[in-house]
């Protein structure tokens, strides 16, 4: 921050402004009635309140705290917008049956902490906050604010350190203004290396849910299976095929799968028999094509424009989302918040995956430097 020029500060932060503006006034025109009147139709059991959602473009356009120079208090107006917002949902009587969560924008720690406190002297019992914006941080960074700028002992993915201080931040807002929080939802918390940072930062007495589409966009558009045996791994369906012809189908081993190879047969000797005449070449996205050998033996794995291969889209969803449900049983438990840590622990010492290991590491600084 004492490296940004007073004037590209002030051209930011009146950027920042103007981003907030637009905000109001496409919250001003989306009724809330309407809005309610369309959630009400699922006929749900929890439900999302309207939320402000100007802290979440500010990081999408890349207008930081240290380039914008902002205050914590100017996220605290934006938060109250949500409370307010809120509110209005909660008093609605047609959800006085329902578990109404206010969404909370959060850049840093301390801004996490104060949007917690504000959030639990209005009462809010049941907190959500957007992940997808924070997990699209391409960037690295060597400290991060918590309270004061701390250093890091080296450059890490700055959406785990992001990630890891808010959360931090909301349990300790919520810890100091010494109200309860009983329900944290990840709104869009689909990397489940992930999740063992929900269980390892908030007291078990808080209910733990996420919910994101990636399942579904791995699935459709980077043909990417979920390793059913290896929660944290992904496969594309060509390299699926490749482990199944190398006699290793532990990443498949979900009852979507199970179910499509019922329909549709899966004959990985037939299949090996073919490869192997043909030389064993590479395992390719077109050796997986839907009118190949290798497809025809092992449907499950092909993979086509269109239609073709809707079937096979919809069982990579089904089995992906399957996969992720297991991740997150997993940490169900009522010592979850050892259990978390050690599998943070594990994770860092078994990936292979730079961003995943070096984060993590760096979630683990964290952890000690503010306490979990």
């Amino acid at each position: 921050p004492r490296e940004v020029p007073p004037d590209l500060e002030r051209e930011a932060s009146t950027a920042a402004h103007a981003v907030c503006d637009r905000v109001d006034a496409l919250l001003a025109a989306q009724p809330l009635e309407a809005l309610i009147d369309t959630q009400l139709r699922m006929h749900p059991t929890h439900l999302i309140a309207k939320e402000d959602f100007a802290t979440a473009s500010l990081l999408a356009l890349g207008l930081e705290r240290d380039i914008t120079g902002w205050p914590v208090a100017y996220f605290d107006r934006r938060n109250r917008k949500s409370l307010d917002l809120w509110e209005s949902v909660r008093t609605d009587p047609r959800c006085r049956t329902i578990q109404v969560f206010a969404t909370l924008g959060a850049t840093d720690y301390n801004t996490a902490r104060s949007a917690a406190r504000l959030a639990a002297q209005r009462g809010v019992e049941n907190v959500a906050l957007g992940f997808a914006g924070l997990n699209k941080d391409p960037w690295t960074c060597k400290s991060y604010l918590a309270g004061h700028r701390r250093a890091l002992p080296s450059s890490a993915p700055r959406r785990y350190v992001r990630i890891t201080a808010i959360l931090l931040g909301i349990r300790d807002g919520y810890r100091e203004a010494g109200c309860p929080l009983k329900a944290f939802h990840a709104l869009g918390m689909g990397a489940r290396d992930q999740f063992p940072l929900l269980a390892t930062i908030f007291d078990h007495t808080t209910a733990l849910t996420a919910d994101a589409t990636s399942p579904v966009h791995d699935a459709v558009s980077d043909l990417v299976l979920y390793h059913a045996q290896d929660p944290g791994e992904r496969v594309e369906a060509w390299e699926a095929a490749g482990l199944a012809l190398r006699g290793d189908e532990s990443a498949i081993r979900s009852p979507f799968c199970h179910h499509f190879i019922r329909q549709h047969g899966h004959d990985t000797a037939a299949a090996r028999a073919w490869w192997e005449s043909a030389g064993s070449p590479a395992v390719n996205r077109e050796l997986v094509a839907p009118e190949s050998p290798l497809a025809a033996h092992l449907p499950l794995f092909a993979v086509g424009r269109g239609g073709v291969t809707a079937e096979q889209e919809k069982t990579r969803i089904g089995h992906n989302h399957w996969v992720t449900d297991k991740a997150a049983e997993a940490l169900d438990h009522p010592e979850r918040r050892g259990l978390g840590r050690k599998m943070i622990e594990d994770l860092v010492e078994k990936r292979d995956h730079f961003s995943v290991r070096e984060g993590l590491r760096a979630s683990i600084e964290i952890l000690g430097t503010i306490g979990a």
